[in-house]
């Protein structure tokens, strides 16, 4: 038995999507909830220190459910699925999310996938870092 290999991007409508590059002084206490990467576990559990953005928010960077955030920074890979309860919401320049082709996969397997040892590892060795 043969397992294919697939890019993320293939499996994705898109190639990912870079976060909001907000500062926070833009924070409200009203208008769209803003995820971080210190919002969201892979346990799939939500902080509910909230943060919000007043005004227009470009639609490129609001999820939707079944959407999959992964953390490009501090916990590199770190995975959260969406569930509707967040959908709407805007997530942060922390965060790369994807939107998984419901063509190609389920969101919940691309989820469970991305947080599994093998992807984890890949990840951990091609991340880049540094120290001051």
């Amino acid at each position: 038995m043969s397992i294919d290999l697939v890019a993320l991007k293939h499996a994705c409508i898109d190639g990912g999507q870079y976060g909001l590059n907000i500062t926070p002084d833009s924070y409200g206490d009203l208008g769209t909830r803003l995820l971080r990467t210190s919002d969201l576990s892979s346990s799939g559990n939500v902080s509910d220190d909230a943060i919000f953005i007043e005004g227009e928010i470009d639609s490129r960077y609001i999820v939707e459910s079944g959407d999959l955030l992964l953390s490009r920074a501090g916990t590199i890979g770190q995975a959260f699925s969406v569930g509707p309860e967040l959908a709407g919401c805007a997530f942060a320049g922390f965060l790369i999310r994807f939107r998984p082709n419901p063509t190609v996969t389920d969101s919940r397997f691309l989820c469970y996938s991305t947080i599994s040892e093998p992807f984890q590892a890949a990840v951990s060795a091609d991340a880049v870092t540094s120290t001051i």
